[in-house]
Parts: C-alpha cells; sequence; structure tokens
C-alpha cells in the first residue's frame, strides 16, 4: 500500500486543457459554463449568452459512503504524508498507520465515524495544529435554551430561589438575567410560571425554558 509523492500541477491550464469554469462536451458540440452557483450550456461559437441554465435542483446521484468515506481517509493519509513537516513523520511508519488505521473503516458507520478513526491516525503524528473535521455529518435541530443563573430549591410544591449568581462586576457577559435591571427578583422567590405556563415541578426547573 505504499506510494510514492505525485507532483502537483501549479499555475495556468497547460496546453489543451480548458480554462477553470469549463468544460466541453465528449463530441465537442456544446460547452458547460460555470457561473457561480449555476451552469449553462453554450454552443462553442462566440458571443453566447447564459440565459438557458441548466436546472440543478432535481438532480441526483447515487453515493457509496463506504467508499466515499476510504478515499476521504486515503486523501487525509496522503496529505499528511506529502505536506508534514517532517519527510521522517516524527519516526512514524506511515504506511503502516495507513494499514492499522484504514482497517477500522469497515467498522464506521457515519461520518462522524469517520472523522474519529482520521483523528487517530493524524495523532500518531504526535504534533500540533495537525487537525481534522467537517463533511457530511448529521446535525440534529438544535433549540436555543437560557438559564437563570440561579439555584432552586423544591420546597413547598414549588421551587424557590436559593442563590443568583451575579458574576464579577467586569464581566458583561455571564450575569445571571434575574439581575438586570428591572426585574424586580430576589433570594427566596418562587419560580412559579414561565412564559404563563406553570412550572412542573416533577421536571427539572430549567426543563421550562
Amino acid at each position: 500500500m505504499s506510494e510514492s509523492p505525485r507532483a502537483r500541477p501549479d499555475g495556468p491550464p497547460g496546453r489543451g486543457e480548458p480554462p477553470p469554469g469549463q468544460r466541453p462536451a465528449a463530441g465537442g458540440g456544446k460547452i458547460l459554463i460555470a457561473d457561480k452557483k449555476t451552469f449553462a450550456l453554450v454552443d462553442p461559437k462566440p458571443d453566447q449568452k447564459l440565459d438557458k441554465k441548466v436546472a440543478t435542483d432535481t438532480l441526483e446521484m447515487t453515493v457509496d459512503p463506504a467508499a466515499e468515506w476510504r478515499q476521504i481517509f486515503t486523501d487525509a493519509w496522503r496529505f499528511e504524508r506529502d505536506f508534514f513537516y517532517d519527510p521522517g513523520m516524527h519516526g512514524v511508519d506511515w504506511n503502516a498507520m495507513r494499514t492499522r488505521y484504514g482497517a477500522l473503516l469497515d467498522a464506521c458507520a457515519t461520518r462522524d465515524d469517520v472523522n474519529f478513526v482520521i483523528g487517530e491516525l493524524i495523532a500518531e503524528l504526535n504534533s500540533s495544529h495537525t487537525y481534522r473535521g467537517g463533511g457530511d455529518v448529521e446535525k440534529p435541530a438544535r433549540r436555543g435554551v437560557g438559564m437563570l443563573g440561579a439555584d432552586f430549591a423544591l420546597e413547598n410544591g414549588a421551587y424557590r430561589i436559593t442563590k443568583i449568581y451575579h458574576g464579577a462586576p467586569w464581566d458583561v457577559e455571564d450575569r445571571s438575567p434575574l439581575g438586570a435591571p428591572g426585574v424586580n427578583v430576589k433570594e427566596g422567590d418562587y419560580l412559579l410560571a414561565v412564559n404563563g405556563a406553570p412550572v412542573d415541578v416533577r421536571q427539572d426547573p430549567w426543563a421550562a425554558f
């Protein structure tokens, strides 16, 4: 599984290569033009207009996640092989690491799993500023919540505020909203309702927020 570094072309396209944003059809009868996030097919003639856009919102593709993940893993391994500052890879047998951690890809069920494996691979170099992240990871819906910056005690069938945290005088961010100007709340008061909904003492007090 060993590989030697490959040369990377830099600069403008070489002879016979289309410029960025343009790709001719296989038969040469049309040219695909990319304009930001839209695409258009034009004839290979002067003064063509991009008024006939290619509809991309209905395009579908078949993805093999396992094959894609293995390619991502291999690319990450190659990036370190080709660009790590120490040609000796900190004494690590980098080919062996590809085999060792590549074997874990068969057990990956999500892109998060793949990111974890890549992170463990890179960690073998024992070097700072070598990161991994991103990708097509699952992002569940999140709900913004707020905390009152207070301690509660369940007394007399309701939650009583036992302590309000005001924070340091110089800290303008970490302050309890109960200490804001115009909020007439003090320690010893009871939290009975939030936005008009009664607080259920069978749940934690912050469940109402």
